[in-house]
């Protein structure tokens, strides 16, 4: 039951904070780490021990997978440590429905441009241009930011739609399938870190 409990108080206070931080809940900038994990945050010696080690990874920079039972904080670390390295912060909670567009990015439909030239009296001329409109995801938005992804619930997701952070992490290059001509290519900004 005080595990339940816990896990619930959790829950609860990552939905206000992405609530209170953007609709998508998909990119915020916390300002302190009370912000971040909606209240006060309690470290101890053990605490600040795997705080040290995640902080240590993340400066080699290596992405870091934090692992334990349901309730014990995994997402309230994750966030005090992003939040702390004063860099924005995307955040993405992982499902099965999560795929490799849900994290890069997609197109969204059609943008139309019109233009009408009537610059000689009684002669009209009309342009219309339609393009595809793309729409960066999580992924896209930290790589291209230098922001912290944290990536909660990282193992519910279907593993192919991780294939593409092999790239990220070993050749520093974000390759977004969908994507056309110079765009389909990103390079990851050097602040860029995960927590997974």
């Amino acid at each position: 039951m005080a595990e339940n409990t816990a896990m619930d108080k959790e829950e609860r206070q990552l939905e206000r904070f992405v609530r209170e931080h953007g609709e998508d809940g998909a990119t915020f900038a916390p300002t302190s780490v009370e912000e971040a994990i909606g209240g006060s945050f309690v470290e101890t010696d053990e605490i600040e021990s795997i705080q040290d080690r995640v902080r240590n990874w993340l400066d080699v920079p290596r992405p870091v997978h934090i692992v334990g039972p349901t309730g014990c904080g995994k997402t309230a670390l994750a966030l005090s440590i992003a939040a702390a390295r004063d860099q924005p912060v995307v955040w993405v909670n992982g499902d099965e429905l999560i795929d490799t567009g849900s994290l890069v990015g997609e197109h969204a439909g059609k943008a139309q441009y019109k233009e009408r030239d009537n610059f000689v009296r009684g002669v009209m001329k009309k342009k219309s241009i339609i393009r595809d409109r793309w729409v960066d995801n999580p992924l896209s938005v930290a790589v291209q930011n230098g922001a912290t992804l944290v990536y909660n619930e990282f193992s519910r997701t279907k593993p192919a739609a991780h294939n593409v952070l092999l790239s990220v992490f070993e050749e520093g290059v974000l390759d977004r399938p969908g994507q056309r001509g110079e765009n389909r290519i990103v390079e990851v900004d050097s602040d860029f870190r995960a927590i997974f």
